[in-house]
């Protein structure tokens, strides 16, 4: 009798376990990361050994589970996804749920995101999927193995908050394109307009109204500058303020109008090396610059800088030449120097160089009379001769 009852207990145990899967258990204390999805707030928070680490901001759907906890299984750097799109760094969740970045128009082509759907994150927008932004898909990809623990919950708990998100569609086309925070080198929110045109401290303090909808992250406000602060018009550094530079330059209005990126596109491309002025806080003190060979005795080339002014002879010019041969070579490649000369007359400081056959970098400077540097400027020459 015994052993008939052992035997029928032990068989609804193993009807029970293979009716209840094993992943449905609390899994916050095992393994190192496990994974929170509240559906509600559409927010993902990452726990490392049952702490909370990581917060992420997603986009949750009608078929997305409401509650249980299950393990991840399968990886893929790109997965084919329900109509006809895909998605970059999935991880799967159960059955058809996967976590995976905003969907692509084209399988493995970075730059066709559909950025009407990134502009959504933060809301329900999928049909059941778990999407994140590149970064955060990448993040899970990279950090969290197959059995990782992702519970999912609904209600208004969330223990690190809600990051924010940055709509881009309003960002000029050849960004939109591009998830802005892939790390991909080719990704042009990587490095597009941003040289000389944008520091974020300068934003941040600048703005208030970005100190409280985004805080101090850097990746954050330079999203928001590219993809909406150059259309708003905002100063994005010192140097460089879109506005001022698009009313004070006249010539250029006729060609480019309101394209505002247009404007910043050309102070990076043409307008820094004309010396144009690009803000009303930071002023153009170089004028120009002169490197030609030089026709007299000796030959060589003749180096000069010139500022649009020189008030009572007080001003201190100073040329330094880079070799890009020994730069890449790791050696010393600073291999000339003026130092810093003041001029009799003029404002205009010229020398003769004797370089030998190669690639260079010419580095003006101009100081003021207590020796502080007003302003400088870099320019590349080839020596042929």
């Amino acid at each position: 009798m015994k052993n008939r009852i052992l035997k029928k207990i032990l068989a609804v145990m193993i009807s029970v376990l293979l009716i209840v899967p094993t992943w449905h258990l609390n899994s916050k204390a095992d393994g190192e990361y496990t994974i929170e999805v509240n559906v509600t707030m559409n927010v993902v928070t990452v726990y490392q050994y049952g702490n909370p680490v990581k917060a992420m901001v997603c986009s949750t759907g009608t078929s997305t589970p409401r509650s249980g906890t299950y393990r991840t299984t399968d990886k893929y750097e790109w997965r084919s996804l329900v109509g006809g799109v895909s998605g970059q760094y999935a991880t799967r969740i159960t059955g058809q749920i996967l976590f995976h970045s905003v969907p692509y128009t084209r399988y493995g082509d970075k730059s066709s995101l559909e950025y009407w759907e990134y502009d959504k994150l933060g809301n329900a927008a999928s049909l059941g999927c778990v999407r994140l932004s590149v970064e955060d898909a990448k993040w899970i990809y990279d950090n969290c193995p197959r059995g990782t623990g992702v519970t999912f919950i609904t209600g208004y708990s969330a223990p690190l908050g809600k990051p924010s998100s940055c709509a881009i569609s309003n960002a000029s086309s050849e960004l939109r394109g591009w998830d802005p925070t892939d790390p991909d080198p080719n990704n042009p929110w990587n490095y597009k307009y941003q040289d000389y045109c944008f520091d974020a401290n300068f934003y941040y303090n600048n703005y208030s109204d970005l100190r409280s909808l985004i805080g101090n992250d850097e990746d954050a406000l330079r999203i928001h500058w590219l993809a909406n602060g150059i259309r708003e018009g905002r100063q994005g550094s010192e140097e460089f303020d879109v506005t001022y530079y698009k009313n004070t330059n006249s010539d250029l209005q006729a060609i480019y109008g309101d394209d505002n990126y247009a404007y910043v596109n050309h102070y990076l491309t043409s307008g820094r090396n004309e010396r144009r002025q690009g803000s009303a806080n930071k002023k153009v003190y170089i004028k120009g610059k002169c490197q030609m060979p030089y026709t007299g005795e000796g030959g060589g080339y003749l180096i000069g800088v010139e500022s649009f002014e020189n008030p009572n002879q007080s001003y201190r010019y100073e040329m330094l030449i880079l070799d890009c041969t020994l730069l890449a070579e790791n050696k010393t490649a600073w291999i000339y120097s003026t130092g810093q000369c003041g001029v009799a007359e003029g404002n205009a400081l010229w020398t003769i160089w004797q370089p030998q056959y190669g690639y260079y970098w010419t580095l003006f400077r101009v100081f003021d009379e207590n020796g502080n540097m007003l302003d400088e400027a870099c320019f590349g020459f080839v020596n042929a001769y």
